[in-house]
């Protein structure tokens, strides 16, 4: 990433009174730069002027109006290598999905397990969002395994690992496998193919997933903050009379 940029010589007494500049981002042209922000300018050759609509009769208003002209033609270039990658790599995405998740049987699947029914209340509303999140942290995981459903036992550990980059918490790893597997019963009914049930991480596996989880999310294990007097009473009114009882001889 770039720019042009008018340097201002307002010393010199012959025309042009500016010189242009390129800046660059590139890390390739900074290379060990210890700077703050890195960058790498340099003069352009007067010989390339002309092929970039400068010339040296040009103010130093025309100057910066055509350099601005070119940074912006140029960032716009950028934005569409950028949006071609992207696009590019969200049809990989989808094509990896469509390889283990066939469209039409994903919208069998969700009219199913993952549907609306006719008298909704706000409380299944908000279990049909969940259970559509974890279909889709399900859906994620099913291509990141990139492998047959009736194979995922083979590949138990290697799906752990998976969650381990995720940085998930246990237990929503845990529902996310329950989805999985509800899938991989599917599926394998309607391919008639056998179905083994992936495990939830127990043990070593499980210990791992919850360190990993505290650590990279920099969360911190311990025992509760003591409850103050002020806090008590506070929570008195919220209580029932068994449970604020049962809490103030704790205390």
């Amino acid at each position: 990433m770039g720019y042009y940029y008018i340097r201002i010589l307002d010393w010199k007494k012959s025309l042009p009174q500016w010189k242009l500049q390129y800046i660059s981002y590139k890390k390739a042209d900074y290379k060990d730069s210890k700077a703050r922000k890195p960058k790498k300018e340099w003069d352009v050759d007067s010989d390339r002027w002309a092929p970039l609509g400068f010339h040296k009769l040009m103010s130093i208003e025309e100057a910066k109006i055509r350099a601005g002209q070119l940074n912006s033609d140029h960032r716009l270039r950028e934005q569409e290598k950028e949006l071609l990658a992207r696009k590019q790599k969200d049809m990989a995405v989808k094509l990896q999905r469509a390889r283990w998740l066939p469209l039409e049987f994903v919208a069998e699947f969700e009219a199913r397990f993952v549907r609306a029914r006719d008298s909704e209340t706000i409380s299944f509303r908000r279990r049909k969002a969940r259970a559509q999140n974890i279909w889709r942290a399900a859906q994620r995981a099913i291509s990141a395994v990139d492998a047959d459903p009736g194979e995922w036992f083979y590949h138990t550990y290697e799906i752990y690992d998976y969650f381990f980059r995720t940085n998930l918490s246990v237990k929503y790893i845990n529902i996310i496998i329950k989805m999985m597997n509800l899938w991989g019963f599917f599926i394998s009914r309607k391919l008639a193919q056998p179905f083994l049930p992936l495990p939830q991480p127990r043990g070593y596996e499980r210990a791992r997933l919850i360190e990993n989880y505290y650590h990279k999310k920099g969360r911190v294990r311990g025992t509760s903050l003591p409850i103050k007097p002020e806090m008590l009473h506070k929570l008195k009114k919220l209580l029932l009379l068994e449970n604020y009882n049962w809490i103030f001889l704790s205390v």
